[in-house]
């Protein structure tokens, strides 16, 4: 990102292999996490499994759901007051090729406002647990990052449909990997809020990638510096001369999908697609979903070195 504005399309940018110590990290399911070598106590694996999908196992696992009173966009949060069974078990626990993972699905009409502005039907859930870095919590040693990764599947992320993973604080604090119907296959959308404040969007990935398979998204945050990954090779980055711009509050990891609008006031014209439109009965289509096999938090050394500029993809 230059200026502010997205790269030309086609322009990738550059990507580095980040080093790995083998002694200190293991795989699960396809993601990095440290093992108990690692000088960490606050790293945590979160199976699909783990995932609630309805009011029944709400906290399972360390993790909330987002109920019907919850809305965004265009977009309300299901739960089991649906009289569709799709409905109640949204994220929907799933298995294919010896992998198991959760489907947030978005569905064109939802029954608490058939006729109002939230008729889409999504999902949002997040986990119980804050995390921080060096200096805000007390339990990650010095000269630590925090890391999030999810492994994702694009399965189906419709124009004017938002999926996403990102950690957020309640004082309004966040970092997201989003992506965007309207963009994908070429672009994603990183995002960086302090204290509800967007300081900057937009990032371009090689177009080659199949996002219909399964990568590893991770975000490397520490003081004054966020990271994002793919697949462990740096997409972009967000550095600045002081640590006040970037999220400064313990964060919560947050999955969703939901349908955005182009006016009010989480106007979103980007990702908006006037050509999804909600349904005037209750239908059992989906308009869109992505996966999620798991989610993991973890501890490695902060980034090095002093950013020259307050903008820097």
């Amino acid at each position: 990102m230059l200026n502010g504005k997205i790269k030309a399309q086609g322009e990738p940018i550059p990507a580095c292999r980040i080093p790995r110590t083998p002694s200190k990290w293991t795989l699960a399911f396809g993601l990095v996490l440290m093992s108990s070598a690692a000088p960490s106590v606050q790293a945590d694996y979160y199976p699909a499994a783990t995932f609630p999908g309805d009011k029944a196992n709400n906290g399972s696992g360390g993790w909330g759901i987002y109920y019907h009173s919850g809305t965004q966009g265009r977009t309300r949060w299901s739960d089991e007051a649906s009289q569709n069974p799709d409905h109640k078990q949204n994220p929907e626990l799933r298995t294919e090729n010896g992998v198991s993972f959760r489907r947030f699905k978005l569905y064109a009409y939802s029954p608490y406002d058939p006729a109002g502005t939230h008729r889409f039907l999504g999902a949002e859930i997040r986990t119980n647990k804050s995390y921080g870095y060096t200096g805000i919590d007390p339990n990650v040693p010095a000269g630590q990052a925090r890391t999030f990764t999810a492994k994702v599947r694009l399965a189906n992320v419709a124009s004017g449909a938002i999926a996403a993973f990102y950690p957020y604080g309640g004082a309004g604090d966040e970092i997201d990997f989003e992506y965007l119907g309207t963009l994908l296959p070429s672009h994603l959308w990183l995002n960086v809020h302090n204290d509800g404040g967007q300081l900057n969007e937009g990032a371009q990935w090689p177009v080659s990638k199949t996002w219909t398979a399964w990568h590893n998204y991770r975000i490397k945050w520490s003081p004054g510096t966020v990271e994002w990954f793919i697949d462990d090779y740096k997409t972009a980055v967000r550095r600045v001369d002081s640590p006040d711009p970037v999220p400064d509050e313990k964060l919560q990891v947050h999955l969703n999908i939901w349908a955005p609008d182009n006016k009010g006031q989480d106007a979103f014209g980007t990702a908006y697609d006037g050509d999804l439109q909600p349904a005037a009965t209750e239908t059992a289509a989906l308009v869109s979903y992505f996966d999620v096999a798991g989610v993991s938090t973890g501890i490695e050394p902060k980034a090095k070195g002093k950013a020259t500029s307050k903008r820097r993809y």
